[in-house]
């Protein structure tokens, strides 16, 4: 056995040669410049004419290499400079500036037509060429997704603005202006390029389009709600004359789009309408007492002329909508029928206090006694019947036969 390295054999070196000049003719199709691999081919034969096959196989490998790796990178390439000019008539068709995907093809077919090494031989850039074709088509379709979020956006914001705009009627409405301004800004954002700020623009004048639209459904519930108030409040004959000033204004600026301020006009109306309907049933409360202070002095004998006509007053001041004047008057009846009681209970008290000195008389042996004892009799009696002028003056008649010599004595108060 020999101890120098042998070279392989001949036969198989030929068979290789073939094959890959076989290879490298079919990658020729494609277009890309497969020189170098030729030459490495023809240093091949060469060299196995020479019977040197080791350096025949190693050219035949390098060859091989050079013919996949240049043709794939060809192939990769040229479909990236595809996409990109696919992209670009999108992007013409759009009226998006296509110039920096115009530069890119530039400078794609530039690294194309340069070298670089690869194997030890200068070969076509193929490969920087396929990287730059591939980033600029990623680009491409960036800026189409972008365009396409755009346009979707801008279309969204198109029909919430003119639902918006149908939902309000003709004539200019406040509550449009900002997203109908937004949404011209977005389509100019959108013929500029600029595809995210005109993304973001629209994306706010359709969000406030459709919250004019709630707005504006909640600003005629408030509204219905308050007219369905103020038509329970009418059928029991409350004025509500505060309340349709406030309905009628709200109708205005609602009619004028400007939602925040009716939707706040019908809330501060429907506030006053459940302070008129719980003032009204506290004044039906207070004449009710009214009239039980009434028939509980009648029933107790007890004058009921101011209260008859307080509680008349505070009837008609609440018929006429004067609910201040109404709630004033059946205070007025309460106080009446307190005055009366503690006009009594000071008679009652007389009556007592005066017994006791028609007693004491009585017992100093005053001659006069008798008469005082019949004057407060008298008063008793009358007191018992309800009559209660009559007992006020026995008393100031029963107190000056007590005390003659003074009878600037003040009267006893009388119920009246």
């Amino acid at each position: 056995m020999s101890l120098f390295r042998r070279g392989p054999d001949r036969g198989d070196v030929e068979a290789q040669l073939e094959n890959v000049r076989g290879l490298v003719e079919l990658l020729s199709l494609s277009r890309a410049n497969l020189s170098a691999a030729n030459a490495l081919l023809r240093e091949a034969g060469a060299s196995l004419a020479q019977d040197d096959t080791m350096r025949a196989q190693a050219a035949c490998v390098r060859a091989e290499a050079i013919a996949t790796s240049l043709e794939a990178d060809y192939k990769a390439a040229t479909a990236a400079v595809a996409a990109i000019r696919t992209r670009v008539e999108r992007m013409e068709a759009l009226g998006m500036p296509v110039a920096e995907e115009e530069k890119a093809l530039g400078a794609v077919h530039a690294r194309a037509t340069a070298t670089r090494e690869l194997e030890g031989v200068v070969v076509p850039d193929y490969a920087g060429a396929r990287t730059l074709a591939t980033e600029a088509a990623e680009r491409a379709e960036a800026k189409l997704a972008l365009a396409d979020r755009a346009s979707d956006a801008v279309f969204s914001a198109e029909m919430a603005v003119d639902g918006a705009a149908e939902t309000f009627g003709k004539g200019p409405v406040d509550a449009l202006q900002e997203p109908r301004a937004l949404l011209e800004r977005a389509r100019a954002g959108t013929a500029s390029g600029d595809f995210e700020r005109a993304t973001a623009d629209a994306a706010i004048a359709e969000k406030l389009a459709l919250g004019a639209i709630d707005r504006r459904r909640q600003a005629h519930e408030t509204l219905e709600s308050v007219e369905r108030i103020v038509a329970g409040l009418r059928s029991v004959g409350i004025s509500v004359t505060s309340v349709m000033r406030s309905l009628d204004l709200g109708r205005i600026l609602l009619a004028k789009g400007k939602l925040l301020a009716a939707v706040d006009v019908f809330n501060e109306a429907a506030q006053d309408a459940v302070q008129i309907g719980q003032r009204y049933r506290h004044l039906l409360d207070a004449i009710s007492d009214g009239q039980r202070t009434v028939e509980a002095l009648r029933a107790d004998g007890l004058p009921v002329g101011e209260a008859e006509y307080a509680l008349a007053r505070a009837k008609a001041a609440m018929k006429a909508g004067n609910y201040a004047l109404a709630a004033g008057c059946a205070d007025d009846v309460k106080a009446a029928g307190e005055r009366q009681r503690e006009a009594r209970e000071i008679l009652r008290a007389q009556i007592e206090a005066t017994k006791v000195q028609a007693q004491r008389l009585r017992e100093l042996g005053m001659a006069y006694a008798n008469d005082v004892e019949e004057m407060v009799g008298k008063a008793e009696r009358e007191f018992l019947e309800g009559d209660f002028a009559g007992t006020s003056e026995d008393l100031r008649i029963a107190s000056l036969l007590i005390r003659p010599v003074k009878p600037q004595n003040k009267e006893s108060p009388v119920p009246r």
